[in-house]
């Protein structure tokens, strides 16, 4: 259980991250706001992209701990 919370939080940061920077990249590029383009594009990285990329990676950690198991009971 351990093992697999820290490998999930091990995830989550670097996912956020990385959603984080590409929601502030390409939110400019596709939104239609032109006012307030860079506004727009903060709080869609920080409450939208930022958080669904670390739920992916969240998920994505522990189907892998979960087929590392598989593999280590066979």
């Amino acid at each position: 259980m351990r093992r697999k919370l820290l490998h999930a939080l091990l995830w989550l940061l670097p996912c956020y991250f990385a959603g984080l920077f590409a929601g502030l990249w390409l939110i400019p590029l596709i939104g239609g706001n032109r006012h307030d383009s860079s506004v727009e594009a903060a709080m869609t990285a920080i409450f939208v992209t930022g958080p669904l990329t670390a739920i992916v990676g969240v998920l994505i950690s522990l189907l892998v701990v979960r087929g590392a198991r598989a593999q280590a009971d066979r």
